[in-house]
This record gives C-alpha cells, structure tokens and sequence, in this order.
C-alpha cells in the first residue's frame, strides 16, 4: 500500500516559513527467491450462492481465525448478485499497529455449501474490494498422497476441482469460523507436518510443505520531498 505524504508548516526561529511540497513516485521492487519449503493455509473450495440459491459459483475460502469479520469481494458479490442489508463503518488494523481510516462498507447475506452438496451455511460478509493477494495454489492432492495420516481425506480445497478465478473470494472470520470448523484434528507422526482439520467442507490441510516454491514480492513506496 502506499502512505499518503502529510503536509507540513513549521516556523524557524526567524519567522522563515518552511513548505513542504508532496511529490508522490511509485516504486516497484522485485524479488525472487527460492526456498526449501512453504506454508499451506487454511482454504477450501466451495459452492456459494444468494440467499434465494438462484445465483451460484464455485470459489475459494481462506479460513483466518485471526479476525473478528467475515469478508467477501466485491466481484464475487457482482456475480451472486447480492444485495445489501445494512452498512457496516469499518476501521481496519494492518500489521506493524497501522490502521486505514474507517469508511462504510456494504453488509450482504449468502450461502456457503460443500462441493459435493450437502446442507447450507448461511452468513453474512462485509464488502471489501480485495481480500489479500495471490494465494499460491498448491497440489493439494499430490502433497497429502506424500503423508500417510491425509492420504484417505477428503480434502476441502483440491487441485484438479479449483474454480477458473483462484483467487481468495470469501474470508472465514472469527464469527464464523467454529460454524464451520467441526474441530477434529489429525497429526502425523512428526511435529513439523502437515495437520488436517475436519469441517463441513471435508479436511482443511496446512502447515509447512516440503514443497520447493518461487516466491516474489512488490512494494510501493511514496517519496516526500522538503523545500524551505
């Protein structure tokens, strides 16, 4: 994200007025590496649809119990075509104590349902343009076959099955989460692999795979410059 450049007037002990002038440049910065391992988080691939099940599309969850609300992509929101309950005004804090300023967002209801049918979770989200960048999609399948303790699961996010949009559409906040969640846990022999957990979706799979990855990273930076 790039900070907004703030404006500054400040008196010298003789009176002399100093202006700052915000020049705002965006900088790009690459990288790539290469790691020995990577963290799978907690997805899932789902059906989700309007309240009225006249409007439905397949697309992936990212479970965070880390915070308090559910969010949903104004996209994903277009294509159910949903409608809004309510406003929400919402103040966000970023890693690091920042907070972006907070401002109304819309409040819809849908419904969440397993791949394979089943009964519906019905929710509400917050409207949110973008919910996090690119997850990095994972053979998910592949990966569990490598691990005894996964290998008969029926995983909630599985590779060949992935929706033509990727991309994280809904995130799982705390207020919904154990809704969803059914709680079993299973480990495998040793303490660095991968945990399943059970919920209605089928086993969400994370933790650190051994699976070698690119990674790459873009910052945007804001210049100010000072004139006296």
């Amino acid at each position: 994200q790039s900070a907004t450049a703030s404006q500054f007037s400040n008196k010298s002990p003789h009176n002399a007025t100093k202006q700052t002038d915000n020049i705002k440049s965006f900088a790009s910065v690459s990288s790539l590496s290469k790691c020995s391992g990577s963290v799978l988080l907690e997805t899932a691939t789902v059906i989700a649809s309007s309240p009225s099940c006249r409007n439905s599309t397949k697309c992936r969850v990212l479970f965070d119990s880390g915070c308090q609300k559910t969010f949903i992509t104004e996209e994903l929101r277009s294509k159910l075509h949903l409608k809004a309950i309510r406003t929400e005004i919402l103040g966000v804090n970023i890693f690091g104590g920042g907070i972006i300023d907070p401002s109304t967002h819309d409040v819809v209801q849908l419904c969440l349902q397993n791949r394979s049918g089943g009964p519906t979770i019905e929710l509400e989200a917050i409207v949110t343009t973008k919910i996090c960048s690119n997850v990095r999609i994972e053979n998910i399948e592949l990966v569990a076959e490598k691990h005894e303790h996964l290998s008969h699961l029926t995983l909630a996010d599985t590779y060949h099955d992935l929706p033509t949009d990727a991309d994280i559409s809904i995130l799982i906040g705390l207020n919904y989460y154990w809704t969803i969640i059914d709680g079993e846990v299973i480990r495998g022999s040793k303490s660095n692999e991968l945990v399943a957990l059970s919920s209605k979706f089928g086993y969400i799979v994370s933790g650190p795979s051994s699976a070698t990855l690119q990674t790459s990273m873009q910052v945007d930076t804001t210049k100010e410059t000072m004139t006296y």
